[in-house]
């Protein structure tokens, strides 16, 4: 009989078990088709294909072939990441821990607030997220935007740190700092800078100095 979503609802369901406790968040995954299930050892295995979604606490990912193993989340085709409203990612393979400490992203593009972005790869491990050939900015079309060789944003510290930073305007560069360090948090010193185009066409470069 052909799969139906109701039935991998309760796959889902039946996931909550290989969590901690009855009072942990739940862990559902829907499919159209379910390729393997299995739980031997306190081991999960299950690998699913066609429209896979998978929600967790506030986090939804939505794939074209899951793979769980009781701990990660291996996202394959035309992959979806969603947190909240601040967080949208795009790629083309997602690996992530149920709790989403551990993220790597594999051509990932979207928006992780305040900022778009698209990068060859993003590594997120706990507060620290590293970006390889990434492009971003406050303008989804990417008309001002900054490009780094390597760039790596530390959440706890508010520290920014790029290597090998251009800064496009148009697709042209306009300037390139082989090294370059921000903070993003409020303390004293020059703030993270803003980018854009005016109402004119014309470039806007603003960046606040707190004391």
């Amino acid at each position: 009989p052909k799969n139906s979503w109701y039935k991998y609802l309760l796959y889902g369901f039946f996931f909550i078990s290989t969590l901690e406790a009855n009072s942990t968040p739940q862990l559902n995954i829907t499919a159209d088709k379910l390729i393997k299930l299995s739980q031997k050892n306190n081991t999960t295995l299950l690998i699913a294909e066609g429209k896979v979604h998978v929600k967790y606490k506030n986090f939804l990912l939505e794939a074209e072939k899951v793979i769980y193993n009781g701990t990660h989340v291996i996202a394959l085709g035309k992959v979806r990441f969603e947190r909240g409203n601040s967080t949208q990612i795009f790629a083309n393979k997602i690996i992530s821990t149920v709790n989403q400490t551990d993220i790597v992203a594999w051509e990932p593009y979207g928006y992780i607030e305040p900022y778009y972005f698209k990068a060859q790869s993003l590594n997120k491990k706990g507060e620290i997220f590293t970006a390889i050939k990434g492009c971003f900015s406050e303008c989804e079309d990417y008309q001002a935007q900054i490009c780094a060789q390597k760039a790596q944003y530390n959440r706890t510290s508010g520290i920014v740190s790029a290597l090998g930073v251009k800064l496009l305007i148009e697709n042209k560069t306009l300037f390139y700092l082989p090294k370059y360090q921000i903070v993003t948090k409020r303390k004293t010193g020059f703030l993270s800078p803003k980018l854009g185009i005016d109402s004119y066409g014309g470039f806007v470069y603003q960046q606040p100095f707190y004391s």
